[in-house]
């Protein structure tokens, strides 16, 4: 980055989510909930010489919240309009998005997880080219196929579609084993690796335009994608196509950086933890209160 240690004021640090259960579960005649990400503050700040805050998520989520989606904070400053309903896309793993009225308030934005991102789209990739590769650069391999619709009409019978939000998904849902059904699928019903490919790809973007239509108020007048699901042009064009009343727009047209995205949050998410400021969004993730996330590291 060009950026020396020692011009680093302080650093946000998300950390990896290894295991996420904000809904209670039963585990030894015990409810129980609760998230955990990798990556360890103390040694940030060790390495780097300056406070960092680290571990988001658990104080939502001891609020009673969801803990996720994060990022509408930040999206609330930066993207928000006083004549338009925007609407929000990050394709990470999981897609979330995120919905910004008409001279919106904070306390009148929601967010949601669309479900699988590049998740199941990666793991089909990576089965299908025995491990050489780990996603479809571009979108080009999709590209090339067309979409199984009763594959496609079986994926959106996902029950985690039809939950009303706020609601948040992972890799615990959709990982291996949903993954490992739909390749099961493709084999019994004979369908080519491209046209898999293509049916995952358009299956993200029918998850969004899913999402759209059933949960928001009134339809965006423009949807912007960011994370590394907005340099899929296949898939890009997918999300455009099931929406077509809609302005499909990537963060690199409004001059920014897609890679950036999170990066940002986290920094201004950070930025409010070392000034006591609260910075969840409880219409996002269903938390009792407004809470100061994040444990500082100095």
């Amino acid at each position: 980055t060009g950026i020396r240690a020692e011009q680093i004021d302080l650093i946000g640090s998300h950390g990896q989510t290894f295991w996420h259960i904000p809904l209670p579960e039963t585990y030894l005649g015990h409810s129980f909930r609760g998230t955990f990400q990798l990556g360890e503050g103390s040694v940030l700040a060790q390495r780097f010489g300056c406070p960092v805050v680290s571990d988001f998520r658990v104080r939502d989520v001891a609020a009673g919240g969801l803990g996720a989606p994060l990022v509408p904070y930040s999206e609330f400053l930066i993207y928000r309009s006083e004549t338009e309903c925007v609407a929000l896309q990050n394709i990470g793993g999981i897609g979330n998005i995120t919905c910004l009225l008409p001279a919106c308030r904070l306390e009148d934005v929601f967010a949601f997880d669309t479900g699988p991102g590049n998740m199941v789209m990666d793991a089909v990739y990576t089965e299908l080219t025995g491990g050489e590769k780990t996603f479809d650069e571009g979108g080009a391999y999709a590209a090339g196929g067309r979409v199984h619709e009763k594959l496609l009409e079986t994926l959106m019978q996902d029950p985690y579609l039809a939950q009303k939000p706020p609601k948040t998904t992972g890799r615990e849902y959709y990982g291996s084993d949903f993954v490992k059904k739909v390749m099961d699928y493709a084999r019994r019903e004979n369908i080519s690796g491209q046209d898999l490919m293509a049916t995952v790809t358009d299956y993200t973007a029918q998850t969004i335009r899913y999402s759209v239509e059933h949960y928001f108020p009134r339809k965006p007048d423009k949807l912007i994608i960011g994370g590394g699901g907005s340099m899929n042009k296949t898939l890009v064009q997918a999300i455009a196509n099931a929406l077509p009343q809609c302005r499909v727009l990537t963060n690199e047209d409004l001059g920014y950086d897609s890679n950036a995205k999170e990066a940002v949050a986290f920094a201004v998410l950070a930025n409010e933890t070392i000034f006591a400021g609260c910075n969840n969004v409880p219409t996002v993730t269903g938390a009792k209160n407004p809470v100061v996330m994040g444990k500082i590291s100095l």
